[in-house]
């Protein structure tokens, strides 16, 4: 079967990364310097066939997507579909089995994703859907929100450019200026600190008073 050759990966599991730290912590558990692709961010965990032999060919897709995850990968369904026709068939009988009801699916607009459920945690899905994407606007709305929300902080440019998303810094001000000047999303803003540097942040979750206080305190910090 296609669906037992080799998978592209993500990045590496790791439970309790914060994202505005992410650059640091890839460097300091791989050793990779910045500029390199998300694909070359990391070196994912080698994927071992574990597990009993599969009753079926449905229950066999089940440990496939078991072994990625120990791996801390997910597996794109569109990828699969794409090397084996069968996969759909497949996909829906594993959904039906009571034995594979560990098998979770991460949705997205591009794709979905499949993972052992409870292997993961719901900020490392964010993030390695994110990469897997590859999307530019939908990252800088996602973490622009997410840090916003979750900390609070601003976001700064250079954020994206560091691994595991590795976006070239054009395209990261190409796709911040669509997002501004569309006004799509509404709640995605700019600050710009008194050092002349811009920052991100969600209008949903922080002032635009307290955004330039924390721009400043960025700044001052630094």
């Amino acid at each position: 079967m296609a669906f037992f050759g080799r998978r592209k990966p993500g990045f590496s599991k790791e439970e309790t990364v914060d994202p505005r730290t992410l650059s640091d912590v890839v460097v300091e558990e791989y050793g990779n310097k910045s500029g390199t692709t998300a694909d070359e961010a990391v070196v994912p965990a080698p994927v071992q066939e574990e597990g009993p032999l599969p009753a079926n060919m449905a229950q066999a897709l089940a440990q496939f997507v078991r072994n990625h995850s120990a791996a801390g990968m997910l597996v794109s369904l569109n990828q699969l579909t794409e090397e084996d026709p069968t996969i759909p068939t497949l996909f829906e009988q594993m959904r039906a089995d009571p034995a594979c009801g560990d098998i979770a699916l991460r949705k997205t607009a591009k794709d979905t994703y499949l993972y052992q459920e409870g292997s993961m945690s719901e900020l490392y899905l964010m993030l390695n859907t994110l990469v897997l994407d590859d999307d530019a606007k939908n990252t800088i709305v996602t973490l622009v929100r997410y840090n916003s929300k979750t900390y609070p902080s601003v976001t700064p440019y250079d954020y994206f450019t560091r691994p595991p998303f590795s976006m070239p810094m054009e395209r990261i001000e190409t796709a911040i200026q669509d997002i501004l000047d569309s006004g799509e999303p509404a709640d995605i803003a700019r600050v710009v600190s008194s050092e002349g540097n811009s920052y991100l942040y969600s209008t949903d979750h922080i002032t635009p008073e307290y955004a330039k206080g924390l721009a400043e305190f960025v700044e001052d910090n630094d």
